[in-house]
């Protein structure tokens, strides 16, 4: 067989050489390469000048806008308002006290634009001297001071401010001085409790009451009272199985002088008073009973915070005593020593200043002692008795409420 190595050899070969032949030639494309290159690089330079321009002219804008809002107050750039300061003292004014620093004045409210944040947290700021040393305003608030157990601080209130205890007891006592005319009117309760060896005059009585009392004040210290009371519809025992009607009267009327005091009041005057007890006049066991005379009367008034205690006391050492005639001429004796004695107590509630209510007790008792025989024998015993005695009581409480002017 013959062998195809030779002819195949050849036509490689003429191909390579052909091949060789038409090779590509790349000088003309790197030229224009190069040209793009070059006007690639021309249009960088162009443009970084141009961003350069524009860089510069936005920085100087920047910098006139921020100059013109620095000389405009109402401008919005504006974060603090210009200081304005004080001219400097002359050595004329630096020689007094009173010329040694200067307060930097503070800018008018309306060329200043309001910080919010300083509109909510306010922070005092100190003034300045000339002489750049801050002076700080003594504080005026009162001292505080720790309590004794040290928990919290109070507040101590100079003597005679407005809220010290002082100016209030003061304006109390004013406020009392200044009134001119009292009323009182209560209603209440009396019981009555006659002991006497006597069958006529041992007796007992109960019923609702009311009383009236006024005073009208001609002074600070000096006034008239009256004192009006009278029992309702009471009724006393005349003998076995019959009641009788009986009126219980008071009248007293008086002097007051008054002293003020800081913790209170003094009351102390000289009255005239009478006492009635009147049955009806068909009774046949109960005389009707007649009490007058002079009594001194003496009542202290302890102020509370809102209101007073009261303790009275009235003594009549030497009084006149009377039995009237009714159903029976009654005489327990020829001659007859009497004397009177009474203490109150009250509890006022102060409401405003012209109004309060009251709570008060009174208990008062009568000695009379007569002397000689009696007029008629006692219904019980059926003896003429001698130097009758008697311990008459009485109680009465008493709700109310005052007005003053």
């Amino acid at each position: 067989m013959e062998t195809q190595t030779g002819p195949k050899a050849v036509e490689f070969e003429g191909g390579l050489a052909e091949t060789k032949s038409m090779q590509f030639d790349p000088r003309p494309f790197k030229l224009e390469l190069w040209k793009n290159r070059a006007q690639l690089q021309s249009g960088r330079s162009k443009f970084s000048s141009i961003f350069a321009s524009l860089a510069a002219l936005s920085s100087l804008c920047f910098q006139i806008e921020n100059a013109h809002a620095q000389m405009d107050p109402s401008s919005a750039l504006l974060l603090s308002p210009p200081a304005q300061v004080a001219p400097r003292p002359t050595p004329n004014e630096r020689r007094g006290e009173s010329g040694r620093y200067q307060v930097r004045p503070t800018p008018s409210a309306g060329n200043r634009r309001p910080d919010p944040v300083s509109a909510i947290n306010p922070s005092p700021t100190p003034l300045e001297n000339v002489d750049g040393v801050a002076n700080v305003k003594p504080s005026t608030a009162p001292a505080v001071s720790p309590n004794a157990s040290g928990d919290s601080p109070h507040e101590k209130t100079p003597p005679g401010a407005p809220g010290s205890a002082e100016n209030s007891a003061a304006v109390e006592r004013m406020v009392t001085a200044s009134k001119v005319l009292e009323m009182s009117f209560s209603p209440g309760y009396f019981y009555l409790d006659s002991k006497s060896d006597s069958a006529y005059r041992n007796f007992q009585a109960a019923s609702p009451a009311v009383q009236l009392d006024a005073a009208v004040w001609l002074s600070d210290h000096l006034a008239v009272e009256l004192e009006m009371g009278t029992s309702l519809a009471a009724s006393v025992s005349d003998g076995l199985n019959r009641q009788v009607a009986l009126n219980r009267n008071d009248l007293a009327i008086g002097i007051q002088r008054r002293r003020v005091d800081r913790g209170g009041e003094f009351l102390y005057g000289l009255g005239f008073f009478e006492s009635q007890l009147r049955v009806s006049a068909d009774a046949q066991r109960r005389p009707r009973l007649r009490t007058s005379g002079v009594k001194l009367n003496l009542e202290g008034l302890f102020r509370l915070p809102a209101g007073f205690w009261g303790l009275g006391v009235d003594f009549a050492p030497k009084v006149s005593h009377a039995e009237e005639a009714t159903g029976i001429q009654l005489k327990s004796g020829g001659n007859v020593d009497s004397h009177a004695l009474a203490f109150s107590l009250r509890r006022v509630w102060t409401l405003d200043e012209t109004s309060s209510v009251f709570l008060k007790l009174t208990h008062s008792v009568e000695r009379h002692l007569f002397s000689g025989d009696s007029s008629l024998a006692d219904p019980v015993t059926g003896s003429t008795l001698t130097n009758v005695g008697v311990t008459q009581s009485t109680t009465l409480i008493q709700f109310g409420i005052g007005w003053s002017n």
